[in-house]
């Protein structure tokens, strides 16, 4: 009896909260930086497509000639708009250690994994080229926003998460409100990218998306200040690939909030 009235306070839990967490976790654009243009019509995609807002302005002339492109250069990403770190918890913690944030680390893991999303395609559009070419387009990255995950806020949650088993009689469970919980420990990221034809100069294709930590059952990301952003860079590699090459790529479905994968 006891075990069934923990499951139907979970249930209600779950009723009452999951707008609630969906609006926390699924992160909102960061405000755009001078590294993107034409900010009037850039376009909210309200979940349709892998980002969270894109520009696909480009005149037909210039599309037409930029389709018999074959190569793409990835440009390194650039950091010169990055933002101080806006989550307090973190922050705090950064001051206390006195860490640096990995700047140049994940701006070159950002680069490295868009060639290898490429690389490891299985039908590419494009052929991955070190150096822009005559017949390669060039896709630039700003890394605009990096707040790590406080991994010593998640420990405190973990704790607490657990001292509440004896209390519901399921030990170690995750709940919706346990999620909004971790609105308080989670890190994001943010970037912004701009795809050109290299010869011709003309803008193709630009795009910003921000992802928090992604909500899980157990992860060791919890614990690594910068583990989810490594998950989001990976997904947005493949989410670009892909877009490279799909004709339909407005219905392309974003990154879940939720994750089974424990690191």
């Amino acid at each position: 009896m006891r075990g069934l009235c923990a499951w139907l306070v979970l249930a209600g839990l779950c009723c009452v909260s999951c707008k609630t967490v969906r609006d926390a976790v699924d992160a909102e654009p960061a405000v755009m930086t001078p590294f993107l243009e034409d900010f009037e019509n850039m376009k909210d995609m309200d979940g349709d497509g892998p980002f969270l807002i894109t520009w696909t302005a480009a005149p037909q002339e210039q599309r037409e000639v930029s389709a018999g492109r074959t190569e793409i250069y990835i440009a390194p990403v650039e950091t010169r708009y990055l933002r101080p770190i806006s989550q307090s918890l973190a922050a705090g913690q950064h001051r206390r250690w006195k860490r640096q944030r990995p700047v140049a680390e994940i701006a070159e893991e950002i680069q490295a994994e868009f060639v290898a999303a490429f690389l490891e395609s299985a039908d590419p559009r494009y052929v991955v080229v070190s150096e822009p070419t005559a017949d390669s387009v060039t896709l630039r990255l700003s890394l605009v926003e990096l707040d790590p995950t406080s991994t010593s806020g998640n420990v405190v949650r973990k704790v607490g998460s657990a001292l509440a088993g004896p209390i519901t009689g399921i030990a170690g469970v995750a709940t919706p409100a346990s999620g909004v919980a971790g609105m308080f420990t989670k890190g994001s990221i943010a970037i912004e990218g701009q795809l050109r034809d290299t010869a011709g100069g003309w803008l193709l294709l630009q795009f910003a998306d921000r992802e928090h930590d992604k909500m899980t059952l157990w992860t060791l990301r919890d614990f690594r200040p910068y583990g989810h952003a490594k998950v989001a860079i990976r997904d947005w590699a493949r989410q670009f690939e892909e877009l490279t090459r799909n004709p339909r790529w407005r219905e392309m479905d974003d990154s879940t909030v939720w994750t089974l994968w424990p690191w």
